[in-house]
């Protein structure tokens, strides 16, 4: 039986491959990381997907948060939801099925829109309607969160 000369081609190819691949894998392994991890993993904002995914009242399995966030496996999404003092209860039911997640009600509330506070204007809706007297509250913003105000004392006009 003849053998075809592109066959030993096609199979010193395949061998060349499979031994380039190995050589890498195992220079990597000297590393101390594997071939599939990139060196510098991104950071992930699991409480952002979290939200996305908990929209309308549902609960999120560790399975679709680690879909979603792109994440190796469910045990780096539980350091991710303990770093962010998020607890996880052994059962949720969520997409058809029942596993360890995160209930509904655990999930944090987007935070408020950062918007430039209104600029010297009164905030309130009846200034000029009390005609008893003279003073307007003093509003002073938050210093915490920018978005809220508080009214201080009576200032006279």
């Amino acid at each position: 039986m003849r053998v075809v000369p592109e066959l030993g081609y096609t199979v010193a190819g395949v061998a060349a491959t499979v031994g380039f691949q190995r050589a890498r894998t195992w220079a990597a392994g000297r590393r101390g990381q594997t071939a599939e991890e990139p060196d510098e993993a991104e950071p992930v904002d699991v409480v952002a997907v979290l939200q996305e995914l908990g929209t309308d009242g549902r609960h999120v399995r560790l399975t679709q948060l680690q879909e979603a966030a792109g994440l190796p496996d469910t045990k780096a999404v539980r350091a991710l939801l303990d770093e962010a003092d998020i607890p996880v209860r052994s059962g949720v039911r969520a997409g058809g099925k029942n596993g360890p997640g995160v209930h509904h009600t655990d999930i944090p509330a987007h935070s408020p829109t950062t918007s430039a506070p209104s600029p010297g204007c009164c905030l309130c809706s009846s200034e000029a309607a009390n005609a008893n007297t003279n003073t307007r509250p003093d509003i002073v913003q938050d210093e915490h969160n920018p978005n809220r105000w508080h009214v201080v004392k009576e200032v006279a006009r």
